[in-house]
């Protein structure tokens, strides 16, 4: 597996907040798989935010969203296992044991085929989890970019040159459509809902544009 370029801060940020969720006991062994999906949930945040307080708050919460993901996915992959073995065992079975069943093999039997029916449906139903579970993460990780701004009063000065640095990005990426969105979230105040409904919208894509909008605007600071 292709090792992530990270800033090493950024790498022992991360992997302190898995070693300090309780999902991490038992399942040590995920190290590597809990890393690789929380930095490619969290890449756009990391490169945007550096206050490491505050970065460490939201790593949190992706945190335990891909955590339980994976938990779950790993005990599904688990149970196919299981239900393989079983398969595998029934048939040598078949082929060794030739005579009549007795009533406690039968009774074997039909436990054992309520059990690989229960595997079969779970194994159904992955697919669709994991769909939930990527659309559940991906509405709790909406970014709402007045955490970014710092909670004092500025000069008219730097108000000025921060509308003109917004005006320059969204000139060089007309379609982001930045400062509109600028515009509706800190002139008009308008919530993350009303702006996604008048730009028309997802408010996944528009939490996306605030990340990028704010990465931008540092650098040209």
């Amino acid at each position: 597996m292709k090792k992530i370029q990270i800033n090493n801060d950024h790498r022992v940020l991360i992997e302190s907040v898995i070693r300090e969720s309780p999902k991490f006991k038992g399942h040590e062994e995920l190290m590597d798989l809990f890393f690789d999906a929380i930095y490619k949930k969290s890449y756009l945040l990391i490169d945007a935010i550096r206050d490491m307080s505050r970065l460490r708050r939201h790593l949190i919460l992706i945190c335990d969203s891909c955590m339980e993901q994976i938990i779950k996915e790993k005990q599904k992959f688990d149970d196919l296992q299981l239900y393989k073995q079983i398969e595998q065992k029934a048939k040598l079975k078949e082929e060794i044991v030739s005579v009549k069943k007795t009533p406690l093999e039968e009774r074997e039997e039909l436990e054992n085929e309520f059990e690989r029916h229960k595997i079969k449906q779970d194994i159904v139903n992955l697919k669709e989890e994991i769909q939930r579970s990527e659309k559940y993460d991906a509405v709790e990780m909406l970014i709402d970019p007045l955490e970014f701004c710092p909670q004092k009063r500025v000069s008219e000065h730097t108000v000025d040159k921060l509308i003109q640095i917004v005006k320059m990005i969204s000139e060089q990426y007309p379609k982001k459509r930045y400062y509109e969105i600028f515009s509706l979230r800190y002139l008009k105040r308008y919530n993350q809902m009303e702006i996604a409904r008048e730009m028309k919208i997802s408010q996944v894509e528009l939490s996306k544009r605030f990340v990028e909008l704010i990465k931008l605007t540092q650098e040209n600071i």
